[in-house]
C-alpha cells in the first residue's frame, strides 16, 4: 500500500513537472518576437542626422532601434524618425547617436535597423484562423 502511494505521488509530481515545463516552453516560444532587419547609411551634418537610401514605407513606426558596428563592437541606439525630408535623406533625432558620432569622428556609416515584426503567437493565430476559415 505504501509503495503504491509513493509511486502514484511520484507519477503525479512528474506529470505536474512535465505540464509546467511544457507551459513554460510554449510561453517562451510564443512571446519571442520576430525582427525584420535592413540596413541604411547614416550621415551627420553638423548636429543633424540623415538616413540615406531608406524607403520611408519600410519604417512604419516612429521609434526604432538601430545597430551600429564600430571597431568590432555593436552599439544600439534608439532613434526617432522626424517628418522632415531633405535632399540629404530622412531626418532622424537621436542625441546619444550624435554624441557617439562626434566622439569617434564619424560622419557617415552603415547602420542596421531592427523593426519588431510580430510575435510568433500572432503568426500561429493567423495560421489557425486561415485553417479554420
Amino acid at each position: 500500500m505504501h509503495k503504491k502511494l509513493n509511486e502514484s505521488f511520484i507519477i503525479t509530481l512528474l506529470f505536474i513537472l512535465f505540464l509546467t515545463a511544457l507551459g513554460t516552453f510554449i510561453y517562451i516560444l510564443l512571446t519571442i518576437r520576430h525582427y525584420e532587419y535592413f540596413n541604411a547609411i547614416i550621415k551627420k551634418e553638423s548636429d543633424e542626422l540623415y538616413v540615406v537610401n531608406l524607403d520611408r514605407k519600410k519604417v512604419i513606426q516612429n521609434n526604432l532601434l538601430i545597430n551600429l558596428n564600430y571597431n568590432q563592437k555593436i552599439y544600439n541606439f534608439k532613434i526617432e524618425i522626424l517628418d522632415a525630408y531633405a535632399e540629404s535623406g530622412i531626418q532622424i533625432n537621436s542625441p546619444s547617436l550624435v554624441e557617439f558620432m562626434n566622439e569617434n569622428n564619424i560622419y557617415s556609416t552603415v547602420i542596421f535597423f531592427s523593426k519588431p515584426d510580430v510575435t510568433y503567437f500572432n503568426k500561429v493565430m493567423n495560421v489557425l484562423k486561415e485553417l479554420i476559415t
